[in-house]
């Protein structure tokens, strides 16, 4: 019994030796200037000046460029949604809003998809949800 204790015990304390608890993302925008994370088939780059971009991993796919506000616990994006290597509107604004979880792990990729020109960006794995999605008649911020 007491054999079994001890080493339940060196377990427990040798599991949580490796164990990162990274911060909250806007801590982590507020610290390295973005905070990047991936779906498996695109990623959300949040910008520390609000500027927001959300493009495929592959070479085909939708693409979100526009701005971002953190608001009451969520992110709350505005943008101009496309597609690359296929048609699109150039008038389809949207906004959405998305609950971001504290990441749990982080690496480095040399490059951040495969139609981004963005090298060696720090991408972080977290559960994300989409609270709402809804079009816009007009463009929130200035498209140019």
């Amino acid at each position: 019994m007491r054999a079994t204790l001890t080493i339940l015990l060196v377990l427990l304390v040798t599991a949580n030796v490796g164990a990162t608890e990274y911060p909250e993302p806007t801590e982590i925008i507020r610290a390295e200037g973005e905070f990047v994370f991936t779906d498996g088939s695109s990623y959300y780059l949040f910008e520390r000046h609000g500027k927001f971009t959300s493009e495929p991993l592959s070479l085909s796919g939708r693409v979100i460029n526009g701005s971002w506000e953190f608001r009451e616990g969520s992110f709350v994006i505005h943008g101009r949604w496309s597609w690359i290597n296929g048609l699109s509107r150039n008038d389809d604004y949207r906004q959405m809003k998305i609950s971001v979880y504290r990441p749990t792990s982080a690496e480095m990729v040399d490059q951040l998809s495969l139609v981004s020109g963005k090298r060696n960006a720090k991408v972080y794995q977290c559960y994300f949800v989409v609270e709402e999605l809804f079009k816009l008649s007009w463009p929130p911020f200035d498209s140019n």
